[in-house]
């Protein structure tokens, strides 16, 4: 199990909840759009900022690939056609 910081803060009184989708940039959990925003709105370079963000993306998937391939194997050895099981994987970015 994975225990998010949304699954702990959310019983925080202060937590603040987004309560209208259309203005995601209000409350503790917000969209990645409102993010790309916000950041925008400091005056950085967008462009710039998804293409790092992409470039640790695609790294952190190349190195779990032969993990993540093995336990495919192991969790279904006779799959030959490797559609019998997933993962959902999440992948947690610090900004600075």
């Amino acid at each position: 199990m994975h225990l998010t910081n949304y699954a702990i803060n959310k019983k925080n009184p202060k937590y603040v909840f987004n309560t209208d989708k259309n203005n995601m940039d209000k409350g503790h959990k917000r969209t990645l759009t409102s993010v790309y925003k916000y950041i925008q709105k400091r005056g950085l370079n967008i462009q710039s900022f998804k293409s790092k963000l992409y470039d640790v993306l695609i790294k952190t998937m190349v190195i779990g690939q032969p993990l993540i391939s093995h336990q495919y194997k192991f969790a279904q050895p006779d799959d030959e056609y490797h559609n019998m099981c997933f993962h959902i994987l999440g992948i947690d970015v610090m900004i600075d």
